[in-house]
């Protein structure tokens, strides 16, 4: 077989089949490449802590605009499952296969139950901020009310009673339902641009945030808000590689501690990029299909 140069090989990553109204944007797919750039950069090649933070940034507006574009109240639990845990169960095996970890640590990490602590990998924080959101959004969407208030509303709260900052980041999540929102014609974009305003303004205050990460939530706010608006370029690279960031984002950390100190960041990225371009063909990919399956009779 002919040598494939990387970006044919991100390019081969298709996106799985669905409906055209579920079909995710190329642009979209070539933001979370960015995105999942900036947090490898951060973790393998040394990159500055604001790389990543806007990485991570950038997946949380993601995911709450994604949730409310495909929202279904008869298939969201099914096809969240699907597509979320069976990457990270086996990120998590992975990492008890590497490291010093107990059945029982593992099993804690496997059900979102570990503290701090014992949390098996840099980037698991972000997933228990993904569940949380998962489990608030179908109570927001009930209400416009709530929908029209609550990233500004919860950013206050927090910077006023929080005890620690990870949780801050669900504000994020919930603008990017807001800005499926205002992309559909059902929230006014003043009342989206308030609300980033006061979001962003609540992080200068936040202890280990601060005004730099301020300025890092507002570019990224900006990429997002006029991707959607604007669209992009079709750019295979990006969007393969948006296509395969799950994966990436998951198991870079734990490519990454395997082979850094024998091996330069440049090898341990393209070894980091194979590896997830097969996990997601053979494990994301047939459980995304999977959950397909056994939801479509029930929206047939």
């Amino acid at each position: 077989m002919a040598f494939m140069t990387l970006p044919a090989f991100l390019a081969r990553a298709k996106a799985p089949a669905a409906p055209q109204h579920m079909q995710r944007l190329d642009s979209l797919d070539a933001v979370r490449g960015v995105a999942v750039g900036l947090v490898v950069y951060d973790h393998l090649w040394g990159g500055p802590e604001l790389a990543g933070s806007a990485g991570v940034i950038l997946f949380f507006f993601l995911s709450g605009f994604l949730i409310y574009s495909t929202y279904d109240p008869r298939t969201y639990v099914q096809r969240r499952t699907f597509r979320i845990l069976p990457m990270y169960w086996l990120s998590i095996v992975a990492a008890f296969l590497l490291g010093p970890w107990s059945v029982q640590i593992a099993l804690q990490n496997a059900f979102f139950i570990a503290s701090k602590s014992n949390w098996m990998s840099v980037v698991y924080w972000t997933l228990y901020i993904e569940v949380a959101f998962y489990v608030l959004a179908p109570l927001i969407l009930l209400s416009w009310t709530v929908v029209s208030v609550i990233p500004a509303l919860f950013a206050i709260v927090w910077l006023i009673w929080g005890p620690i900052v990870a949780p801050f980041y669900l504000s994020f999540c919930f603008i990017g339902l807001q800005i499926g929102a205002w992309r559909a014609g059902r929230l006014p974009e003043w009342l989206l641009l308030a609300n980033i305003v006061v979001c962003v303004a609540a992080s200068c205050f936040m202890r280990e945030l601060g005004p730099a990460f301020a300025v890092v939530a507002l570019a990224a706010f900006s990429a997002v808000w006029t991707v959607i608006r604007f669209g992009l370029p079709r750019v295979s690279l990006l969007s393969g590689l948006g296509r395969i960031s799950y994966s990436v984002y998951l198991l870079h950390p734990l490519v990454g501690a395997a082979m850094l100190t024998n091996f330069d960041a440049s090898v341990t990225t393209l070894v980091c990029l194979l590896v997830s371009w097969i996990c997601y063909r053979l494990v994301e990919l047939p459980f995304i299909r999977l959950g397909r399956v056994l939801t479509w009779p029930r929206v047939a």
